[in-house]
């Protein structure tokens, strides 16, 4: 995921639609599943819409297949719905065998049972509903005046349109069966089984998912679309979903795709989905990596390119993030963080290293900024607020673990963990002590340490470093670690001089260190972090 950015040109109204009492729709639990979800297990989604009057409201019915965790007579669904079923979205029927009763809650649905569920027995509950979507199913227009219909889910944002278990930890494959006016063309994840004709005003498609998914990537969009002619990674068709009138210009933008996802392939294994259709959208972020079928902002579209960056973040998602999903949201640097430095990583691979070293260097930068605001480690069970876990510490502080990571480990090693990591994980949920449990096995030590004080720990090492010349023509260098808590790492140092010594690796766990360097005469000066493989901040530069 991109942060928010509002698009390019949009009516007052759309601007409207995105922006009015989102943050007040965003709150949930931070840490851990939510226990009315440790009941059920939902296996499978059949999802109907009735889009005719997309503009104005849907009308939907929701077949949702699950399995009991536990022995209950009352179990509930998340739904956008208001007490006693007086919101803006209204249930019609909900039928279930054994069912005793149903009760509209806030947001919520109630199912109470004459028996009780028998734990591992697969159930099935129908649920016929109408109304607008106060959220998470934005129906607007585009910079053209156009209606436009897209979901846009995260974090937790899904229920407000279908019922459903809205957890990254609940994940289950899906079936889309929708009407929708035709001159329109639909998007949803998965495959694309059928697509035809009812009448002159009216098309029916489906659209089906061969593997599960987290609520938070569930989508449809529905919009004036121009659609690309198809490349082909391996078996995978790869497309650009793009508004009439802007179809050149969207179909160059997204042009980068093709190139991205080979690499990726190469590097992390076998795309994870059906296909993968980059959709310009009229909606929040700036990009939404939704499963095989990525949303961008609609000011993303521009013909001047640039978008390189943003297609090779969420791309990366695919695998992280997608496939292998945050079991709980304080660990979601397992998505951003390694989205990321994923990205940073292909642009490195294809326009050299200095790029990494610029863009860590930048990242570094955000990562001190922030933590001068909000004090707090990468894996943050305190923030209650979701959307306030899209900051530096998920994103450029997780890419920095990764980066710190494959400098200790190597870079044969570090895929190795990589890969593994992904298809141990692949369609189901993990996390960071997970990931732990993979580096361990493989590299045959205990990383423990060094993933608790990076991830579990807030802050990063604050060095005030000196040196000087001795007798002997010797550098010694004086390293001092300013910040409270003492971080334990190695640094590297370069001293400068006609010809640069080697770089030199210092162990740094205490307070004060002070190691000496070999330099030929005259010293002219020391680099520190020459080649920068260490999240650090400068003493001098701090405010």
């Amino acid at each position: 995921m991109n942060l928010p950015k509002m698009p390019l040109g949009h009516t007052n109204r759309a601007r409207r639609l995105i922006s009015a009492g989102l943050l007040a729709l965003w709150s949930g639990l931070a840490a851990g599943q939510p226990n009315h979800l440790s009941y059920i297990d939902v296996s499978h989604y059949e999802l109907g819409f009735h889009l005719g009057r997309f503009s104005q409201e849907i009308a939907g019915k929701a077949r949702i297949r699950f399995y009991a965790k536990a022995c209950v007579s009352v179990f509930y669904l998340d739904f956008g719905c208001a007490p006693n079923n007086q919101g803006s979205m209204r249930v019609h029927y909900l039928h279930m065998p054994g069912m005793a009763q149903w009760a509209a809650l806030d947001d919520r649905l109630e199912i109470r049972l004459d028996n009780p569920l028998m734990e591992g027995q697969e159930y099935e509950v129908e649920v016929a509903y109408s109304g607008k979507p106060r959220d998470g199913l934005i129906l607007s227009e585009n910079a053209f005046g156009e209606p436009t219909l897209f979901a846009d889910n995260w974090p937790n944002r899904a229920h407000l349109w279908f019922p459903c278990a809205d957890h990254p930890s609940d994940k289950a494959t899906v079936t889309y069966k929708v009407t929708y006016p035709s001159g329109y063309s639909l998007i949803a994840n998965g495959q694309l089984l059928v697509d035809s004709l009812l009448n002159e005003g009216l098309r029916y498609a489906e659209y089906a998912t061969l593997t599960p998914l987290p609520t938070k990537v569930m989508v449809i969009g529905l919009a004036h679309f121009a659609i690309s002619p198809p490349c082909m990674v391996g078996q995978v068709e790869v497309t650009s979903w793009v508004y009439d009138a802007l179809s050149l210009q969207g179909f160059a933008d997204y042009a980068p795709a093709c190139q991205i996802l080979e690499w990726y392939v190469g590097q992390l294994g076998p795309y994870p989905y059906e296909k993968l259709a980059n959709v310009q959208s009229t909606t929040l972020y700036g990009g939404m990596e939704n499963a095989s079928c990525i949303f961008y902002h609609e000011g993303s579209v521009s013909g001047h390119g640039g978008l390189e960056a943003l297609i090779a973040h969420e791309i990366a998602h695919q695998w992280f993030g997608n496939s292998a999903t945050e079991s709980h949201w304080p660990h979601i640097w397992l998505s951003e963080g390694f989205a990321t430095y994923f990205t940073h990583l292909y642009l490195a691979e294809t326009y050299g290293r200095d790029t990494l070293m610029n863009r860590m260097r930048l990242d570094r930068d955000k990562v001190a900024r922030f933590h001068h605001r909000y004090q707090a480690p990468v894996i943050d069970s305190r923030q209650t607020e979701l959307t306030q876990l899209l900051n530096p510490n998920s994103y450029e502080k997780g890419s920095w673990f990764l980066h710190m990571l494959r400098h200790r480990l190597g870079d044969s090693m570090f895929w190795n963990c990589m890969r593994t990591y992904h298809s141990l994980y692949m369609h189901a949920n993990a996390s960071t002590w997970d990931l732990l449990g993979v580096v361990n096995n493989l590299s045959g030590s205990d990383y423990g340490p060094f993933f608790r004080q990076w991830l579990e720990r807030p802050g990063h090492p604050v060095l005030k470093v000196t040196w000087k010349a001795n007798k002997k023509g010797e550098m010694e260098v004086t390293v001092r670690q300013t910040q409270k808590e003492l971080f334990d790492f190695e640094l590297e140092l370069r001293a400068l001089g006609p010809s640069n010594a080697a770089i030199v690796p210092v162990h740094i766990g205490q307070r004060k260190t002070v190691a000496v360097l070999q330099a030929g005469a005259p010293i002219v000066g020391l680099e520190v972090d020459p080649d920068v493989h260490l999240l650090f901040e400068n003493a001098s530069a701090r405010p």
